[in-house]
């Protein structure tokens, strides 16, 4: 598997890495003090343990728990006791 992190503004280089066969996994927050938030895209080097569809979900489940837990910066919106 390889991995690679771009930032979400970074559209060019997501189309680029989606058409070499890349897939997008996870969305979340930055280190402290950046103003945007990092993708993490994923290329398997054998085969896909997981079908698009699942990938796709699961994407898409971290970006609504990230926007919502978290402002651009790696700031929290709840603290949580």
């Amino acid at each position: 598997m390889i991995q690679c992190n771009t930032a979400e503004h970074n559209k060019t280089i997501i189309k680029i890495n989606e058409k070499m066969g890349y897939k997008l996994v996870q969305f979340t927050p930055t280190m402290k003090g950046a103003n945007y938030y990092s993708v993490t895209m994923v290329k398997w080097i054998e085969n896909c343990p997981f079908p698009d569809w699942f990938l796709k979900f699961m994407f898409n489940l971290s970006k609504i728990v990230s926007k919502t837990l978290w402002k651009p910066g790696y700031k929290r919106r709840f603290w949580f006791n």
